[in-house]
């Protein structure tokens, strides 16, 4: 029995509606199997920034063209890294190695000490799963089965491996975007309809902006914390203090959660030597952490990206549970791309809101 024209009408529009569902579906699985590959490429369009940035500073201070700038500037970083490794790097690296190789010592000399209080026992727990079985009667530590050294080897082979792709990628696709940024963008606006091409270039405009002054405020902000950790630990007499200095201004790249991370050594360190050296290094990180919370990012802020800490937290939780580290690496920069679009397409474009502000509230 044949249909009725509306009643075939009603199911094609059923049919393809259930067919764009099915492919929004696929297509978000895709991405979710993609994100760390997504993750990969958004660090290189941080770097692409952040050359095109400095490009774009040099070339407009000195008049030096693009090319000629951006090329100033990659022998610039090229030789300061190979200064840097060549005054730091034997130092570095050695402190490295030995605060690697102490580590697991460190963490049992933890383990230990918390023995002398049963409502730690939880924790202690754990941290005996991390450090393995206690060492043997001569003080050395007991050798993995042969089993679990090959699968230990593997998986650190694996993740190394992974880590140089993942690294490649970022350097390559980072000085691709930055040599020709405009043929690129160009590219991109073709797929865009005519009628909406200007308000894309003003949305991506306001997002590269956005990125550089956040990627600005951490790199000032790694820089001061990673000098004053430096230096108060060389005052408070601990050991490897150039390699945990290094260590900390790395991990503030990660706000929050990075300078939380970076205190773990060296307070294991101070408490190898005692409880009260401990409680000096955790005074002093809480110190240099005020130093940076309430003197060197509202400075920052002022002329730089503003990211509120709840939102800066929620993301990294959010990226950590979806992507694991790479997600925590990247969250805060994410945030604030976010909260760009929603400020532009969102409260601008479909609220009619053009400046964005908050309404008053009701009266009482």
């Amino acid at each position: 029995m044949p249909f009725h024209p509306l009643t075939r009408r009603v199911l094609r529009r059923s049919a393809l509606q259930v067919l764009m569902l099915c492919i929004g579906v696929m297509l978000l699985a895709l991405l979710w199997q993609a994100a760390s590959v997504l993750l990969v490429l958004f660090c290189g369009v941080l770097l692409a920034l952040f050359l095109s940035g400095l490009a774009g500073w040099l070339s407009s201070r000195t008049g030096l063209g693009y090319g000629w700038a951006l090329t100033a500037v990659l022998v610039g970083l090229a030789g300061s890294a190979v200064a840097a490794l060549l005054a730091l790097a034997p130092s570095v690296s050695e402190q490295m190695g030995e605060l690697w190789s102490r580590m697991p010592q460190l963490l049992r000399g933890l383990v230990a000490q918390m023995e002398h209080y049963p409502w730690l026992n939880g924790v202690r727990q754990r941290l005996d799963s991390l450090t393995g079985a206690a060492p043997a009667a001569s003080g050395g530590t007991p050798a993995l089965p042969t089993g679990q050294a090959l699968s230990t080897a593997a998986s650190m082979f694996s993740v190394t491996l992974g880590g140089l792709v993942n690294l490649v990628v970022i350097l390559a696709l980072g000085l691709y975007l930055a040599v020709s940024p405009t043929l690129y963008l160009r590219g991109l606006m073709h797929l865009v309809p005519p009628a909406h091409r200007t308000r894309t270039q003003e949305v991506l405009a306001a997002l590269g902006s956005t990125l550089r002054q956040w990627l600005a405020a951490q790199l000032m902000a790694m820089a001061v914390i990673g000098s004053l950790t430096t230096l108060g630990l060389w005052l408070l007499d601990v050991e490897l203090a150039l390699a945990l200095g290094l260590f900390t201004g790395v991990l503030t790249f990660v706000p929050t959660i990075g300078p939380v991370i970076s205190a773990i050594p060296p307070v294991l360190l101070g408490l190898a030597e005692g409880p009260d050296k401990a409680l000096y290094v955790l005074a002093m990180y809480l110190g240099v952490q005020a130093i940076e919370e309430y003197l060197v990012t509202p400075m920052l802020q002022k002329r730089m990206v503003s990211l509120a800490p709840a939102v800066t937290i929620a993301a990294q939780f959010l990226m950590g549970v979806l992507a694991g580290p790479m997600g925590i690496v990247v969250a805060a920069p994410l945030a604030a791309s976010v909260l760009v679009l929603v400020r532009m397409l969102y409260v601008e474009g479909a609220l009619g809101d053009a400046t964005g502000a908050s309404p008053p509230p009701p009266a009482p």
